[in-house]
């Protein structure tokens, strides 16, 4: 929950809840009720605990997996500004050639009578945030100074709000293997002729809906990966950055990654085997492993300390997990995971 990942925040930079209300300007009463789930910030709020403990507004949001016990591209996140009036919309608009965010994309949600009822711009990652009317449904119009794109359909239901990540530089090129690129930053993928995905270099891997993780119709390789493997080196497992992969059946995890960030095989469904090659791994992050079906067990290494909200939300066939005793396990980290005996969540 948004609340609990403000307190553990909060604790880990050791600060009281007056230090925290001090540096965002609200009370140490408003700061409580929001680590309680009471209130709900407004989107002044979520930015200024974002830069208070430097990580992106949209790690603060929990996120939910659709029907199909994932999202592509588009994700649903309870809406944090209080009332019926209005409602908050953010997400992500990319450039799938260079595998990255459009920095200050303009955005524009448009109501079905027309008419513009709010704008935003992107930031530098191509991430976006504000708030909208209270009608059941939008258009998405992103511009940005080469083109115009639309989602239009979007819908606002049970009180949760659409979040999109739209493909701006699309291809309709039939994928060819082997395959390889950058993977921004030191890294670099590779794709060979029998489906394995490997990621090489030294550092953190960007979050991204890249073009290996869009809608299948934009996204020639992501069905064709059968297998990732994460070469030593390689920090991090960037947020999205295999979600929705359909035919992934196994994961080689390399022993400098650190941490596997939200959603990261999220709605993987053929995912049954997924390794550590060292004990290096501390966090797994909210949504990292939801709804992938097919996983049966997995051996976290000792080394993890936090699982996120939702972390295996929907792994329906998940039997047996090893986690530390000392792991903090946020609530709804297994849910829907019928199968599985677990030590009770403790956040």
């Amino acid at each position: 929950m948004l609340g609990s990942k403000i307190r553990k925040l909060r604790k880990q930079y050791g600060m009281t809840q007056a230090e925290l209300g001090e540096r965002i300007g609200i009370c140490r009463q408003t700061v409580m009720k929001l680590e309680k789930g009471i209130t709900e910030p407004d989107i002044e709020s979520i930015r200024a605990i974002s830069g208070v403990f430097r990580v992106a507004p949209d790690e603060l949001l929990d996120s939910y997996a659709d029907d199909e016990g994932f999202l592509e591209l588009i994700h649903s996140y309870k809406p944090y500004i209080a009332g019926d009036s209005h409602r908050a919309v953010s997400g992500y608009v990319i450039d799938s050639v260079k595998r990255s965010g459009i920095p200050h994309a303009e955005v524009e949600v448009i109501s079905s009578d027309g008419r513009c009822v709010a704008k935003m711009t992107a930031d530098e990652r191509g991430f976006f945030i504000g708030s909208t009317g209270a009608e059941k449904q939008y258009t998405l119009r992103f511009i940005t100074s080469d083109m115009t794109y639309e989602i239009p359909k979007v819908r606002n239901s049970a009180g949760e709000t659409y979040v999109g990540g739209v493909d701006l530089n699309v291809s309709d090129k039939e994928p060819v293997l082997p395959a390889e690129g950058v993977w921004g930053g030191n890294l670099k993928w590779k794709i060979d002729e029998n489906g394995v995905l490997t990621l090489s270099g030294k550092g953190d891997m960007e979050d991204r809906y890249s073009a290996l993780s869009g809608k299948e119709e934009r996204s020639p390789y992501r069905r064709l990966v059968k297998k990732v493997v994460i070469r030593s080196g390689v920090t991090s497992v960037g947020a999205h950055a295999f979600d929705g992969f359909i035919h992934l059946e196994e994961v080689r995890i390399g022993k400098s990654v650190r941490r596997i960030r939200g959603g990261a095989f999220m709605g993987c469904k053929k995912l049954k085997n997924v390794s550590f090659a060292g004990n290096d791994t501390e966090e797994v992050c909210w949504n990292a492993f939801r709804g992938c079906v097919s996983l049966t067990r997995i051996g976290l290494p000792g080394s993890v300390k936090t699982v996120g909200s939702g972390a295996f939300a929907g792994c329906v066939s998940l039997s047996s997990v090893n986690v530390a005793e000392d792991a903090e396990i946020f609530a709804g980290a297994f849910a829907q995971c019928g199968n599985l005996k677990m030590p009770p969540e403790n956040n």
